[in-house]
Formats: C-alpha cells, sequence, structure tokens
C-alpha cells in the first residue's frame, strides 16, 4: 500500500492514569486547549504554539505532554518503516541530538479490534532503523540512540480501524516535550516514598470535586502529606512545574522542546521566558501572603506525621498547612464548617487479607462523618469494594481510577 502521511499543526496529546479523563480535559480546557477529544488514558488536543507553555506549567493531572507531528495507514510491519522513513527527520532534529523509539497499541473506536502487532520491542527497532536510514540519506550520518536519557523521546500509537476486510490500523507519531513526567513535582526528597503519584492525587481531589472557596480540605490519613501539597497548588492556583522554573530560567536545566529546532519559536521567544517568570512572580507572592493555615493534615502516627511536616518546613510551605494526630475516625476539628474530608486509608485486595482493624477503621469513619459532620463531603479511595462497603453511608458518586496495577474506586459522600 502507498503510504500517505498526515501532518498535524498545533495538535497535542496529554497522558493521565485511567480515570481521570474527564478532569483532564476540563483542566485543558480552563488552560486555553479547543478540539479536545478523549481516548483510554489520555486526551488529545489543539492549542497555539505561544499558548502550549500555560500547559507545560500549570497542569496538574497531565502524566506527560506530546506534540503530535503525523499519522499515516499501515497494515504490516514494512508499512511502519516506510511511513516513518518518508519523514524528513533533519529537518526537525539535529544530527547529534539522541533518540528512543517507543510504540504503544489501542483498540478501535467500537473497541472490538486490538492491534495485530505484538512485539512492540521490534517495532521501536524498526521505528530506529528507519529514523537513522533518513538521516543517512539526507545527512551521510546516523544518530545516536539512547534509550534512558534521550534528547528526543519518540512515540508511535497503533489504533485498529474498524474496517470490515483487512487490518488497517492508524499509526500516530508523537515526540515527548519535556522528557520526563509531569507526575514528578520536586517536592520530595529523592529517597522519599509516597504511595500516589503526585498527578494522580491531583486528579482524584478534581473527581472528588473540591471547591476551594468554600470548603476546607482535609486529609484524616495524610501519610506522607502528597494530597496536601496537591491541594495547596490548587488552592494557590501555582505552577506545579516550581521547583523547575529557575533551573530552566537559569540555563541548568533545559526541558526537551528547548532543543528542538522545530520549536525555536517557543523556546527562544520573550514570552517564553516571560510566562516563566511571571509564575514564579506568583508562585512566591502566594507562599508568602498566606500567613496561615489554608488546609489540614491528620495521622495517627507521629512519627509519619513529623517527617511530613520536615518536608513541608524544607520547601517553606510549613506555614500553610495546620496537623493534628488522631485516630481518622476519632477527629473533631471543624465540625461546623464546610469541608472535603479525605482519605486514603490502608487497603489491599481482598477483605480477608486485611486486619480486621482496617475494616473497622473504614466503618467508624463514615460513622464519625454521618454523626459530626453535617455540612461536609467525605471522599475514600479504595481498591476494596467490601471495604468502601463498611461505611455504610449511599455514596453521592462513585468514581472509577487505576492506581498502578490496581483498579480502584473514590467515593464521594455528601451531607446536607
Amino acid at each position: 500500500m502507498s503510504i500517505v502521511l498526515k501532518k498535524h499543526v498545533n495538535t497535542y496529546y496529554a497522558t493521565c492514569p485511567k480515570g481521570l479523563e474527564e478532569v483532564l480535559e476540563q483542566e485543558l480546557k480552563n488552560l486555553g486547549a479547543t478540539s479536545t477529544k478523549m481516548s483510554s488514558r489520555g486526551v488529545q488536543f489543539k492549542i497555539s504554539k505561544e499558548n502550549i507553555i500555560d500547559i507545560i506549567l500549570y497542569s496538574r493531572i497531565a502524566s506527560r505532554l506530546q506534540i503530535i507531528l503525523f499519522d499515516f495507514d499501515v497494515k504490516k510491519e514494512k508499512d511502519i518503516y516506510i511511513g516513518l522513513k518518508s519523514i524528513n527527520w533533519p529537518r526537525f532534529f539535529n544530527l547529534n541530538q539522541t533518540f528512543k523509539f517507543n510504540f504503544t497499541q489501542g483498540v478501535s473506536e467500537t473497541l472490538k479490534k486490538k492491534s495485530q502487532f505484538k512485539n512492540t520491542l521490534y517495532l521501536a527497532m524498526l521505528g530506529k532503523d528507519a529514523l537513522c536510514d533518513r538521516f543517512n540519506t539526507e545527512l551521510g550520518k546516523r544518530p545516536y540512540i539512547d534509550t534512558k536519557s534521550p534528547d528526543v523521546s519518540i512515540t508511535c500509537h497503533l489504533s485498529p480501524k474498524d474496517v470490515k476486510e483487512g487490518k488497517k490500523e492508524r499509526l500516530t507519531m508523537m515526540v515527548d516535550l519535556l522528557g520526563s513526567t509531569l507526575g514528578h513535582r520536586g517536592y520530595r526528597l529523592r529517597n522519599q516514598e509516597a504511595p500516589v503519584r503526585e498527578n494522580l492525587a491531583a486528579g482524584l481531589i478534581d473527581l472528588a470535586k473540591w471547591d476551594p472557596e468554600n470548603e476546607n480540605f482535609i486529609d484524616l490519613t495524610c501519610g506522607s502529606g502528597t494530597f496536601l501539597f496537591e491541594a495547596i497548588i490548587k488552592k494557590l492556583k501555582i505552577s506545579p512545574r516550581f521547583t523547575q522554573i529557575p533551573d530552566v530560567l537559569d540555563g541548568n536545566l533545559k526541558w526537551n522542546f528547548q532543543k528542538y529546532k522545530f520549536l525555536d519559536s517557543i523556546s527562544k521567544s520573550n514570552q517564553f521566558n516571560n510566562k516563566l517568570r511571571a509564575a514564579m512572580r506568583h508562585y512566591k507572592e502566594k507562599i508568602a501572603t498566606n500567613s496561615e493555615p489554608i488546609i489540614h493534615g491528620n495521622d495517627f502516627s507521629r512519627k509519619t506525621l513529623d517527617q511530613t511536616q520536615t518536608g513541608f518546613q524544607r520547601i517553606g510551605w510549613h506555614h500553610l498547612v495546620s496537623f493534628s494526630s488522631k485516630n481518622a475516625y476519632k477527629f473533631d476539628q471543624f465540625i461546623d464548617d464546610k469541608n472535603l474530608l479525605f482519605s486514603n486509608p490502608p487497603f489491599g485486595q481482598r477483605l480477608d487479607a486485611i486486619d480486621e482493624k482496617i475494616a473497622t477503621l473504614y466503618h467508624e469513619m463514615g460513622e464519625n462523618f454521618k454523626q459530626n459532620y453535617k455540612n461536609s463531603r467525605f471522599s475514600v479511595m479504595s481498591s476494596d469494594k467490601q471495604l468502601l462497603g463498611k461505611i455504610r453511608l449511599r455514596a453521592e458518586h462513585k468514581d472509577p481510577f487505576s492506581h498502578g496495577p490496581l483498579d480502584c474506586l473514590l467515593y464521594t459522600y455528601h451531607q446536607m
């Protein structure tokens, strides 16, 4: 078959954990995105080159951000090589940049067809060969491949088409803009473990429909503080990239797109640096002018709470959070206020494998909420429906999501 490349203009794709597609789409729209289209674990959208920096600076929910350059139809492995080799790679990138290919697979729009291609590692080798051969044809030299920390990270996504005959699939070729996940904020120590990724926590806060203007945010089982950090970012409307921006401005850090010559109009523009400086001014102003606690964290473990408080002190946010050390089901502060009580309690994959104390914790948290927090809402995440059933309240909404390999639920309860 003949290969016809379709070139995309100002088209991007943001990935996210499964279950956060709708809140990610709304966030992108709020940041100026248009023509949004959800798919499993991501959202395709359009935005001008001048405004893509707003997504980079302020998206709380996206895992990765990619620019879509081309797509084309394929029927067999040879078509993948031919299509990728037909791209004039030296027009977009430099010979001295290192590359990595990654192939992902989806299903057809009717969800009935899966990709015919099974070995994605082999497909990545085909992509690497196609790119290197095109460079060799144009410049007489081949670039280096780096699978660990490449300058250019390329993702090719295969989606089967719902055709009656044949096995036609669409290959969409994308390039990662940052080179790293947006989910790593940088407010944690390198060896500090957190059970929930930062952007997943941000998305769950949005799934719970927290209203930061009218509700307190209270994490009943705050642990390492991920949900507290993310609640502050949302409430103050600061950039989640606040730890990286100073290094980018100083030239000590370069996001990948700053190395792409076809995106020089973004990275070398005055608007780019101006938006970074404005984000840092806003950040410093918000942190300095809020002198009282704006959210609350609670945890039964005093040791865990001390470590969490140290983390907030390290980045200068200690004055923004008040803490208490109580059993979650005995929490009794802010009773007369409007609150979102949030909890990521211990859970397992089977109820019979869990200590009875955990089942009691779920039940007693529900009882405490029902008896004492008449004007509040309560959100609980778990991978176990039986444990959530111990709360013995009717959830206002139930949101499924993926937490690593676990299929989980976020139940939100409301009392009026």
